[in-house]
């Protein structure tokens, strides 16, 4: 391979890589990729294997709208997703291909390739097309072509843009994980807010890396808990802060060595003769939403409960918990007290 193909391909790479914290890079990347190829618009898209259906489109193309894509480009890309999805992914298809394996899939389902115009005869463009696996029924599609008639794209650039395919699929992969978990962060944090339960997530010095709304307000209120000046959680007395953060550095520890111990339970007391507000504190589980910049064997969540909240929310907490109708959570709630 030509020195200067390697040097493309390396400058390629660089960008795919920072594409997983800017996605404005993997546009450029795409560019550059279809360059390399020796062609003149580029596509790539992404869908789902089992529908064949597909959203989102980014193309090296100036003036397209936003999701648009160039049908005029790549007038095969519908029959690729129905017939060559199939096919070993990672390798980039001629037209001729796409057809083949088309005439095939409708051979072996009995039906006419000549029926209703279902296949469409190639046009001379330098076309190529393929297809990566990004996990989970997830696939996402790439696609170069030219605009006018003249040679297929030679196969060592052809080579060389394969060779980069496996880049752009753990990038294509890695923003669909991270795009997931954001929306199931923000679900987990939507569901922790809208709860009368106070909840606190802190690492083993006790530094606070998430609470809810109901958290926030006693600390505001400073009964019986509070948030000190070095952004860690404390009780007014403090050898109830000791306790506390004695059970939370034994969870944490425990969560790391593998072990699963029981909640611990402490009552913080409040001044004014309110009664103690009831916590329990435990190690973070695998489904709880984990605070950026904490490993997660290193958080502990605690649970503040204050006696004071009216019983409606106790109801509706209880209700939400365990999935009960009005009536059964204050019934739970009227046995309980």
């Amino acid at each position: 391979m030509h020195s200067d193909l390697v040097a493309d391909k390396l400058r390629i790479t660089e960008l795919l890589l920072e594409a997983v914290a800017d996605i404005a890079k993997l546009r450029t990347a795409l560019r550059a990729m279809t360059g390399l190829i020796g062609a003149d618009v580029g596509i790539l898209s992404y869908g789902r294997r089992s529908n064949g259906g597909t959203r989102g489109v980014m193309s090296t193309e100036y003036g397209l709208p936003r999701n648009a894509f160039d049908s005029a480009a790549f007038p095969c890309f519908d029959l690729y997703r129905r017939c060559a999805v199939s096919q070993p992914p990672g390798h980039l298809y001629r037209d001729a291909e796409v057809l083949a394996f088309a005439r095939i899939r409708d051979i072996g389902m009995g039906v006419d390739a000549t029926d209703a115009g279902a296949l469409r005869a190639p046009d001379g463009l330098a076309r190529r097309m393929a297809h990566l696996d990004t996990g989970e029924d997830h696939v996402c599609y790439v696609g170069f072509a030219r605009r006018a008639r003249g040679d297929d794209f030679g196969e060592e650039r052809v080579q060389a843009v394969e060779e980069l395919l496996p880049y752009l699929r753990r990038v294509c992969t890695t923003i669909r994980e991270l795009r997931s978990m954001h929306a199931l962060s923000a679900a987990a944090i939507d569901r922790y807010e809208r709860c009368h339960t106070g909840m606190v997530m802190v690492d083993e010095d006790g530094a606070v890396h998430y609470s809810n709304t109901a958290a926030r307000r006693l600390f505001a209120a400073n009964q019986g808990l509070h948030v000190n000046d070095a952004g860690c959680i404390a009780a007014r007395d403090e050898a109830q802060t000791l306790a506390l953060l004695h059970s939370v550095r034994e969870h944490i520890q425990g969560a790391r060595a593998g072990r699963q111990p029981e909640a611990s339970m402490h009552r913080i007391e409040r001044d004014g003769g309110k009664e103690p507000l009831s916590v329990a504190v435990s190690a973070r589980r695998s489904d709880t939403h984990q605070p950026s910049g904490a490993s997660a064997a290193g958080i502990a969540v605690i649970l503040v409960y204050d006696p004071d909240t009216p019983p409606a929310q106790r109801n509706e907490v209880i209700g939400r918990l365990y999935e009960l109708k009005p009536q059964e959570a204050e019934l739970v709630c009227a046995i309980a007290a």
